[in-house]
Parts: C-alpha cells; structure tokens; sequence
C-alpha cells in the first residue's frame, strides 16, 4: 500500500515514522474524520530543511511558525485511493535537531477544530465584514398586547364611546350649515361667522379621529417589525467564511427549512414616525440587527441541544444531521467469527427525560402561553420485586438557549373592542369626511369671494383684518380596515426581547406579509421535539428504542476500499447480514487488519413502560 505526502502542494518524501501509521474512525462521537495515531511525524533531510525555512519566514515578512503548513496524505491500492488526511504541520509544537523536525500535524476539519475556530469570532463580526448583509435580513410583523389586558380594554371602550359621542355632535353641526352656506353670496356680512362655525366643527371632526388614531397607537398599537435570520442562512454563511459547504437532512426539509431565530433586543429607539412609541413601524437595516448574538459555535450547540443533532465534519463539509438514523446500506460484511463476549449499553439509560424551552420573564407572552415550553418523559419498570433495588437512574435535561414565539390566532380583548367599533365609526366618519370636504368646497368658494370683496373694499378706502385662508380637505383614514390582517404575525407583550426566539416563517417577498407559520404552535414545542428528534434517546422498548447489545471484532481484514465503504456508510454486516452501527474501527494500513466495536439495534427488556408529561403552566 502506497502512501503519499504533500506539504504546501508538494509532492514529499513520507516521513521517517511513517510505517507507524494506522487509522482510527470513531463514530460515537460527531467526527466522521478519521484520526491518524501517530503523536507526531519525523521530518528530514530537505523535507526538515523546508519546515524551517518556513518558520524562518515569521522574521521576514512571511507567516511563520503561527500559521500551519498544508499537509495531505493519501493511501493508494489496487487503483482506490483514500484522501486520510488534510491538515497542516504545527510548527508551534515542533522539537528541531540537526536535519531532522518533529511536529504534530492536526486536521482543519475536525470537531475539535471546530469547537476551537467555531468560537473564535461572532455573527457581530461576520456583519461587520459584510459577510451578512441587508439581504440577510427578515422582518418580522408583529403586535403588543399586554398581558393581562383588561385596562386596555376599559381604555379602548371609553375612548370610542366619547367619540361616537363627539361624531354625533359634528354630524348634528354640520348638516346644517351646507344649506346655509349658499346663501353667503348673498349675505357676505354673515358668512364670516358662519365660515368660522364649520371650521371649528370640522376642527372638532380632526380631533376626534386624531384621538382614535392615538388609541390604536398608544393602546393596541401599529404593527411594528422585528428582524431575524434563518437558520440555514446563518450556518452557510459561517462555514462559508471558514472554508467549508453546509448540508443538513433534515434543516433543508420543507417544514424546518422555515426555520428562524429572532436575536434579543434590549434598546428599542423612539419611532421616526412618532416620538411616543417605541419600535419600528417599517423595517431599518441601518438600526436593526437579525443575525444570531454570538459565536459560531454557540449557534451550533444551540441547535444540536435543541434538535439532537449530530454535527458531522468530512474534509471540508459540515454536516448536521438527526441522530440514530435509520441505518439501510453497509457494504462491508464481518467475517464468521465466534463472538463469545458481549455487552448492552443498559449503563447508558436515562431514566428521566427533560427538554424545555427557554423564557423570556419581560416578554411575557411566552409565560402566559405556557403549554409547549417544556415536556418529561419518565421511565419505570412495569415489574418489580423489590422498588429498593431498581436500577434505573440517570438524568437528561435538555434546556434549549431559544424561546418559542407566539403565533397571533385571534384578535385581543382591545383589539375586537376597537374593531367592531371602528368598523361602525369607519363608515360613519367616512361619510362625515365627504359631508365636511362638500361643505369646505363651498367653504373655499366662500373665502374666495369674500377675499376678492376685501379687495374691492381695500380700493375705495375700506379695510378688512379679517384673513381667510382656504381650508385644506381632510382624508379618510380608513378606520375600519385598521385593525384587519393581524391573525398569524407574532404576537409580545412589550418591544424588548431578552431571549432568542425560536420560530418558523413563512417568507413572502412583501414583508408585510410574512407571517408565522401555522405549523409553529404544533412543531415547535417541546413535545414535538421529543417525538420527533429526541425519542432515539430513550429506552422505552419500541421500535427507536436506544437499547443496544455491543460486540468487539479483532484481527478483521481489510484492503483500503473496505475501510472507504465503512467511513461511507458508518455501519457493516453481521455475518448472519443484518446491518448493525460502527462504533469505532481501527485499522493498520501495513497488516491490513482492523478491530471493530458495533452494535446491534436489538431489546434487551421489555421491562420498561413510559409516561409523557407536559406541563401546562397551572
């Protein structure tokens, strides 16, 4: 078996200890890259000389001994090839003699580099480069409603009733004067009076609806924004600042491809619009951040807690992956060994299951909509002798760094007041609007001729202080369609946000559309996550049970496409041809001999019943 080296692109010679070679694949833990078990490598002749020249550079304007020197190995055989290994030599751990370096050589791909690099710079930063730009960005319609909500209510009533009032009062003023502002030709020496009259009426008219637009602003509110990234967009972009393609089985699929996370904001300016309320009536790029507040690495532990996920690094692709997949193809068949020593994973069970969504104790929505935030699966035995000697134990809590959001599904206490309100009063001041805006076009016509008598007067001597001016025409607000087309966007209870929100979207290319998904109040909860992700973990005695019998297979054969076929496939056949997960394998490239530990997907007990908890908050 052939083994070739490269450094900087280079062919090289291989390395003094280089028959010490073998390989090590675990698969137990996140890393699919495969481990090569020697401490460090022994360089020499030209091959040292180079090594040192490189180090050298760090005092010559070149990077020196704190960047790593590409290095890559490659086994051949029989016309396969394996790509083992893709690093860099560390120079920064490197023992130098006469012609000769030793020094460790450590992938750039591994979860321990990812651990390392994944929490060596911020989503803050990577905007701050303009890795994530404007085009990043989702807003978020939403709604406050205080919880609890009842002062809101009596507020809203009060209001509306004291303009219904007060709209009355106009119509009964304004009628009227369109019959007598006819007659101002006629009689210009009254028509002053009568022309102040209808202005302070529909004066009057302006204050009211100006009251009512400050009740659905300062009351139930104006939809606002909030900005927010998706998830996949989030990881392409950090692996795409570090070198590596993203994929995912299941983040990619139609329901969790809508996944978004909503960051925390604490400091909410005063409207441009206007300066008493707080937020963002439109969306601002220049003042509102959506990407995730942290590292890297803290985005991938969130969603691995959250979801059970694997992260998997092969060469230069991150993976995230659900746990305890299906296994459907291995390729590679153990030979017909008598295993006589065997064991289960039972010191592995948990016996007490936790996952429960963070919340946010200001935003208080997510505490009044409680069911969701949490669940408990507990295990016991159906049968038991002696409860003084059971043996399950074990804990496993799972505490999600995100908080749900809440999906609006109906209009609030205020908000239906208001409605059924405003749907009457829209139309009663729609009509109002068009009786004043008839009776000003009569008013304007009046002011006109009554500006040209002035001027007639002025010529023979006659001055008159008075100065009219035309009266501007109202617009409709349109208060009857205020309040529609709030179902589905997210609904707070203050502007600020302390805890990252965790939610599913449905994007439209208007913004003012996108809304939360209908499948967020059933996807995402705790429950559904358990169900769905978690469930693998549990060793309650049905088909995605965690119960697992384990064999150990020494002295196996393998020639170099056997080992690429079970890195591929990450399980092997039994000799009887069941597939079955490799835990770890590990091969010596020279003997061609491997040690494997699997195990087998099988119940050891059906001793075992469970009981599902969800806490609904009372």
């Amino acid at each position: 078996m052939k083994q070739l080296h490269k450094i900087n692109g280079k062919s090289v010679q291989v390395p003094k200890n280089h028959q010490e070679l073998s390989i090590e694949i675990n698969f137990d833990n996140d890393s699919t890259d495969r481990q090569v078990n020697i401490a460090a490598f022994e360089w020499v002749d030209k091959e040292a000389q180079d090594l040192l020249d490189y180090f050298n550079l760090g005092m010559s304007g070149g990077a020196g001994v704190f960047e790593g020197v590409p290095h890559k190995i490659t086994l051949q055989e029989n016309g396969s090839s394996l790509d083992l290994f893709d690093g860099y030599i560390d120079l920064s751990t490197a023992n130098w003699g006469r012609n000769q370096v030793v020094a460790d050589s450590t992938p750039v791909a591994k979860i321990d580099w990812l651990n390392d690099i994944a929490d060596s710079f911020t989503f803050d930063y990577l905007r701050e480069i303009n890795k994530i730009k404007d085009s990043d960005f989702v807003f978020v319609p939403y709604v406050v409603s205080s919880v609890p909500n009842y002062s809101d209510a009596m507020i809203t009533t009060v209001t509306i009733v004291f303009c219904s009032n007060e709209i009355v009062k106009v119509h009964q003023s304004l009628a009227p004067k369109l019959a007598e502002i006819g007659t101002v030709v006629e009689a210009p020496g009254g028509a002053i009076g009568l022309i102040f009259e209808i202005i302070y009426a529909v004066l009057l008219l302006v204050t009211v609806v100006d009251l009512l637009l400050d009740l659905i602003a300062l009351i139930i509110q104006r939809i606002k924004y909030k900005p927010a990234m998706s998830v996949n967009r989030l990881i392409e972009i950090a692996c795409d600042f570090k070198g590596l393609t993203y994929t995912s089985d299941f983040l990619f699929e139609s329901t969790w491809s809508k996944l978004h996370i909503i960051p925390e904001s604490f400091s909410n300016p005063e409207d441009v619009e206007d300066n008493r309320i707080l937020g963002f009536f439109a969306p601002n790029t220049t003042e509102q951040n959506g990407y995730f507040q942290g590292t890297f690495g803290d985005l991938l532990r969130a969603i691995k807690d959250t979801f059970n996920a694997k992260v998997v690094i092969n060469g230069k692709q991150l993976s995230i992956d659900k746990r305890n997949k299906k296994l459907t193809t291995a390729r590679f068949k153990l030979p017909q060994y008598d295993v006589e020593n065997w064991k289960t994973n039972a010191e592995e069970v948990v016996s007490s299951y936790l996952i429960s969504f963070s919340y946010d104790s200001v935003e208080k929505q997510t505490i009044n909509n409680w069911t969701g935030n949490n669940m408990q699966a507990i295990l016991d035995l159906k049968v038991s002798t002696d409860p003084t000697l059971k043996l399950l134990k074990n804990l496993n809590q799972v505490q999600s760094p995100f908080a749900r959001a809440i999906r609006k599904e109906k209009l609030t206490t205020p908000e239906k007041i208001a409605d059924a309100l405003l749907d009457v009063l829209g139309v009663n001041i729609s009509i109002l609007i068009s009786l004043a805006n008839g009776v000003l076009d009569i008013v304007n016509k009046a002011i006109k001729t009554i500006n040209k008598i002035k001027k007639a007067l002025a010529v023979i001597g006659i001055k008159i202080k008075a100065d009219l001016e035309p009266v501007p025409k109202l617009i409709d607000p349109q208060l009857g369609n205020i309040i529609d087309n709030r179902t589905g966007m997210m609904l707070l209870d203050t502007d600020m946000i302390t805890v990252p929100k965790l939610v599913l979207l449905d994007v439209n290319s208007n913004y003012k559309l996108n809304k939360i998904s209908a499948l967020n109040d059933t996807k995402l909860t705790a429950l559904n996550l358990f169900n769905e992700f978690h469930i693998s973990n549990t060793f309650a005695p049905t088909a995605n049970s965690a119960q697992r019998y384990e064999f150990e297979y020494d002295q196996v054969e393998m020639n170099l496409t056997d080992v690429k076929n079970v890195i591929e496939d990450r399980a092997v056949k039994l000799p009887s041809g069941e597939i079955v997960e490799v835990v770890s394998c590990n091969w010596n490239p020279f003997t061609r001999l491997a040690t494997f530990v699997v195990r087998q997907r099988k119940l050891f007990t059906n001793n075992l019943k469970q009981v599902i908890l969800e806490p609904i908050g009372r």
